[in-house]
């Protein structure tokens, strides 16, 4: 059985040197601290978010409607906070949400099976359509925005709130799927779905609760998402998915299942970070850094297709 290669491990250094020649000194430039701080707070969303794909292709799913599920929980956490509601009461209502984003998306894919990447595109369509429905978004008030700030303010050592919760949540699935039997039997129908079902292992309820926690991912996600720019553009969506299943790919899970490396998927978020953080900086337009990033994800499609066949 040949070793897993774990793509962010070769790509992650290489777009570092190759940013790092081509942006060097001063105090705004790529190698600053600064800087580094920022390219780890731009991850945090990218991690929590792309740990749902995670789970989904584990399953031998994709969601192509993640994006969709941010955006609408970034445009309902603004509306509450519009309504005067502190974060306190957002974002359990924002968990809610994704608990029923992900219901709905379960009970749908289970309805339909083989439907899967149709139906939460046609989900991510009708997430990003209601999240344009919702009244206009406005800046995070400050406990929001201190959780995603670059510099935080005390208690908060080093980094903000926002990311020491991402690294309590990449803990937290990463025992969940270690430790329980749950999330043995996802790794196992990703595995081998037949020897899964044979064994006695309910299939469609086991896929049911990875989309559920998901769901749950991608509303916390789309939650800090807002904190740390001040607003949501639900015509972004779909750049959003194309970042999260990046990560991912890049993070060594795999469309064909049975892969759950939770500590790839995190390497993964921050080299998309990066490749955008450095476009940003080098002056180019967003597409540059869309292009770069979906080249990336090809390339490891690729690159696996050929090792199968060898």
């Amino acid at each position: 059985m040949k070793p897993r290669i774990v793509p962010a491990l070769v790509v992650l250094p290489v777009a570092f040197v190759v940013f790092a020649l081509w942006l060097p000194g001063g105090d705004a430039a790529f190698l600053s601290f600064g800087n580094a701080r920022l390219i780890a707070l731009q991850s945090v969303p990218l991690v929590i978010g792309s740990l749902g794909m995670m789970l989904v292709m584990a399953g031998r799913g994709a969601d192509l409607g993640a994006g969709g599920a941010m955006t609408l929980a970034g445009a309902l956490a603004a509306m509450l906070a519009a309504a005067g509601m502190g974060p306190r009461g957002i974002f359990p209502v924002l968990l809610l949400g994704g608990i029923a984003a992900g219901m709905f998306n379960g009970a749908m894919t289970r309805a339909a099976p083989g439907s899967g990447l149709v139906i939460t595109f046609l989900a991510g369509a009708l997430f990003q359509a209601l999240a344009r429905l919702l009244p206009e978004a406005q800046a995070a008030p400050p406990p929001i925005q201190e959780a995603m700030a670059l510099f935080p303010p005390f208690p908060w050592p080093w980094f903000a709130a926002g990311f020491w919760g991402a690294l309590l949540l990449v803990l937290c699935v990463g025992g969940v799927l270690r430790h329980t039997l749950w999330g043995h039997h996802l790794l196992a129908l990703g595995s081998n779905e037949e020897a899964a079902r044979l064994c006695g292992i309910r299939v469609g309820r086991t896929r049911f609760f990875a989309m559920v926690a998901a769901g749950v991912l991608y509303a916390v996600a789309g939650g800090l998402l807002w904190g740390a720019k001040g607003s949501v553009e639900p015509e972004n969506a779909p750049w959003l998915t194309l970042d999260l299943v990046s990560a991912a790919l890049l993070g060594g899970a795999a469309l064909e299942g049975g892969r759950a490396p939770v500590g790839g998927v995190v390497l993964g978020a921050v080299t998309v970070a990066l490749v955008r953080n450095g476009v940003a900086l080098a002056g180019g337009h967003r597409t540059v850094a869309d292009l770069s990033i979906a080249l990336l994800a090809l390339g490891v499609l690729r690159l696996r297709a050929s090792s199968r066949q060898a």
